[in-house]
């Protein structure tokens, strides 16, 4: 199973409402950090269960995210985190920073 498989299993588990309070506690970075390699129909799925202003932010971070150079690692962190907030198991928020990275020209 596939760490994005993971979030999927959980996230289709949960009742609408229940999705919907948990994600809003989440802040947008990991939210949008967790969605990256996810298919449309399941980001829009997910996207359409939180408020429009949450909605707005998300996709702000993601369209960031394409402009980043994002580590395989901090993708995981940030899913393994939404994951545990989807179970319950949650322990807070992480303290997510994205260092921009200077490309060579």
């Amino acid at each position: 199973m596939t760490p994005n498989d993971r979030l999927l299993q959980e996230m289709y588990g949960l009742s609408t409402l229940e999705l919907q309070n948990r994600l809003m506690a989440l802040p947008d970075r990991e939210i949008a950090l967790s969605l990256m390699y996810m298919k449309d129909g399941d980001r829009h799925y997910l996207l359409t269960v939180l408020s429009a202003e949450k909605q707005k932010r998300i996709r702000e971070e993601l369209v960031l995210h394409a402009r980043l150079r994002i580590h395989y690692n901090q993708y995981r962190l940030a899913l393994d985190h939404v994951v545990d907030a989807l179970k319950g198991t949650g322990k807070g928020n992480l303290r997510s920073y994205l260092k921009p990275v200077r490309y060579k020209t």
